[in-house]
């Protein structure tokens, strides 16, 4: 008999996932189904070692998929809930957005009835020099990369204890992680080994 009542245990199960979540995952899932949402800033491109493995859970039979979730419980739990039912599949999406980063439904919700969509800043190779100090969004700090890591595919790399190096140049790393990284906006911390005019975006907004 259908009382029209929700599953109260498929729902206990949907909760128990969504604990288990983290941002980071709630993210790099999202990027893998859906790919990066302007309007909400999430969906954010994982490294390589993560694609790889957000790759293997989604191939991995149910008995293999649990004995991923031992070593990595938040990306297993992000990717099991969006293999519930697909009348959720949407929901579902909003909830992993939440939580990669919290107020943004109802921001993309404001901006859809505004028609505004969220700036989105990705520098071109030609606005950041080698050297250039970062910080991100979330507060990180990352270094631009040399001229070999960028054509690497890794623009990006973190600080040392030094800016500049010995012969008054900037200190730049051979970069660890990719362009989307970072969570903009960045703004420029330092320069050629020092402080930045005003600490602005390379383009003048501070972004």
């Amino acid at each position: 008999m259908d009382t029209g009542l929700p599953n109260t245990y498929a729902e206990i199960h949907r909760q128990d996932l969504l604990k288990q979540v983290t941002p980071t995952a709630a993210d790099h899932v999202l990027w893998l189904y859906r790919g990066f949402d302007a309007a909400t800033l999430t969906g954010k491109e994982p490294g390589n070692f993560t694609r790889k493995l957000m790759h293997l859970i989604k191939a991995a039979d149910p008995g293999n998929r649990r004995r991923l979730g031992l070593g990595f419980p938040d990306y297993v739990a992000a990717m099991d809930l969006l293999d519930l039912p697909l009348d959720q599949y949407e929901t579902n999406i909003a909830a992993l957005a939440e939580i990669a980063r919290p107020g943004s439904v109802g921001e993309r919700h404001m901006n859809e009835l505004e028609h505004v969509s969220a700036p989105v800043v990705v520098p071109t190779p030609e606005e950041w020099q080698p050297g250039d100090l970062v910080i991100d969004n979330d507060g990180r700090l990352f270094v631009r990369a040399t001229p070999q890591g960028e054509e690497a595919g890794w623009p990006w790399g973190y600080p040392t204890e030094h800016a500049r190096a010995y012969d008054g140049g900037p200190v730049a790393p051979d970069g660890s992680v990719e362009e989307g990284y970072p969570t903009r906006p960045l703004t420029l911390l330092v320069r050629d080994g020092r402080p930045a005019p005003s600490f602005q975006h390379p383009n003048g907004t501070g972004r």
